[in-house]
């Protein structure tokens, strides 16, 4: 009996996952002038590294205001992951909105951008400096309706702050009154989740303290409404070169995969590319997951 020898060839596709970049304090803060303010951007992260690698990304800052000044305000804010604004630099009512574009340093076509506007007062001095963290299904600020949303509040530079109440809102109804959310979306697109935060001085009772953050999440559809056509409709198999073209215009994130499977296993890698060709076993389905 003549030995036969076959050679298998494997595949392992790593599809990169998007950039998501964020400024600590939220979109939106309310700071005394008087204070130096931190503006950061290390929460940034590329998803497709753990959550504690190193993300290697590239920080571009910039700046623009209500009012002229330029000892702060500038449109290029340097390209480290922060920086200081000193007490005293911003008029009372100031409002600076700052941009951080953040990019991947394995693939330069990857980015993303964040933005936070930060409006200076002169009273009342005590507010409080809010974070709110994704802690699961709200990764990329996106969700999927079949899990429940959790977030975490955080009060940064609080060590000397007793956080005596949470509140948290949607569509102007209480939702939470911990420093944890735990909410169930089913039927919305997107949502928007406000934190406040009142505090007191844990030596100083009679010093009160107040915050308020917000998050916007939307619900992660996916790649839908992708149509694919095969030709030829038939032919001989493992002979013929079949040619699969699949469209999706309303993809938020492109280059898009494809894979092509027989009975839910791979018959060669994925692509990006929106033709492919290829020869197929014996089969009356050919299955395209597209992500």
């Amino acid at each position: 009996m003549p030995i036969l020898n076959y050679v298998v060839n494997c595949y392992l596709v790593l599809a990169p996952q998007r950039l998501y970049a964020v400024i600590r304090g939220g979109p939106y803060r309310k700071v005394f002038r008087g204070k130096t303010i931190s503006v950061n951007g290390s929460p940034s992260r590329d998803l497709s590294l753990p959550k504690n690698a190193i993300q290697n990304l590239l920080f571009e800052w910039s700046c623009d205001s209500t009012k002229n000044n330029d000892k702060v305000c500038k449109l290029n804010m340097g390209s480290g992951k922060g920086f200081v604004i000193p007490s005293y630099t911003q008029a009372n009512e100031q409002t600076l909105k700052f941009v951080l574009h953040i990019r991947s340093t394995y693939d330069y076509l990857r980015s993303a951008v964040a933005m936070q506007t930060i409006l200076f007062s002169s009273f009342p001095r005590r507010y409080l400096n809010i974070n709110i963290v994704c802690v699961t299904n709200c990764k990329g600020n996106k969700y999927i309706s079949q899990l429940p949303i959790h977030l975490k509040g955080q009060c940064l530079y609080c060590r000397t702050k007793k956080i005596t109440k949470w509140t948290w809102i949607v569509d102007k109804k209480l939702v939470g009154s911990s420093n944890r959310l735990i909410l169930n979306v089913t039927k919305k697109m997107s949502i928007t989740i406000y934190l406040n935060m009142e505090a007191t001085h844990r030596y100083k009772q009679t010093s009160t303290y107040h915050g308020t953050s917000s998050i916007h999440l939307e619900k992660n559809l996916g790649p839908i409404n992708t149509i694919c056509y095969v030709k030829p409709l038939d032919g001989e198999a493992i002979e013929t070169i079949f040619f699969i073209q699949c469209e999706n215009k309303n993809a938020l994130y492109k280059p898009l995969q494809y894979c092509v499977g027989i009975r839910s296993l791979l018959v060669d890698e994925c692509k990006t590319d929106e033709l492919i060709m290829v020869r197929l076993p014996p089969t009356s389905n050919v299955e395209v997951q597209v992500c």
